[in-house]
């Protein structure tokens, strides 16, 4: 995972949270003191979705109950997220996936390959780089 990412979520958490919502974050995720830099690659495991983005979500709002995700990388190129929630707004998060290509000038492409909305048990979506 590129360290722009990761400043740009601390960013955001910071703003969004306050300035102490950063370090307790990643005291939650098992990584305190952390300090990402911009200009770095990160493994893969530090940015766990659960434990990173939706713990902010649920620090600041305590009855949230943000989707419940899986990431797996099968590729240097490719990742597949099993996706599940009772509101199925899985099409926000494949336009999500999208604009976050677009943002970092990284053509995505996003195929689901299941969907709860046809009645499957969790969305499948595979994000493979080009």
């Amino acid at each position: 995972m590129h360290g722009i990412i990761l400043s740009e979520l601390k960013k955001y958490v910071t703003e969004k949270l306050g300035p102490s919502a950063w370090p307790k974050l990643l005291s939650e995720a098992g990584l305190p003191n952390k300090i990402y830099l911009a200009s770095t690659l990160y493994p893969d495991e530090e940015v766990v979705v659960e434990t990173t983005i939706h713990t902010a979500v649920r620090m600041r709002n305590p009855g949230a109950a943000p989707p419940q995700l899986k990431i797996t990388r099968l590729s240097p190129k490719h990742v597949q997220i099993v996706y599940g929630s009772k509101r199925k707004m899985c099409a926000l998060g494949k336009g999500m996936l999208t604009a976050l290509g677009g943002r970092y000038h990284q053509p995505l492409t996003v195929t689901e390959t299941s969907c709860m909305m046809r009645g499957a048990a969790e969305c499948r979506i595979d994000v493979k780089a080009a």
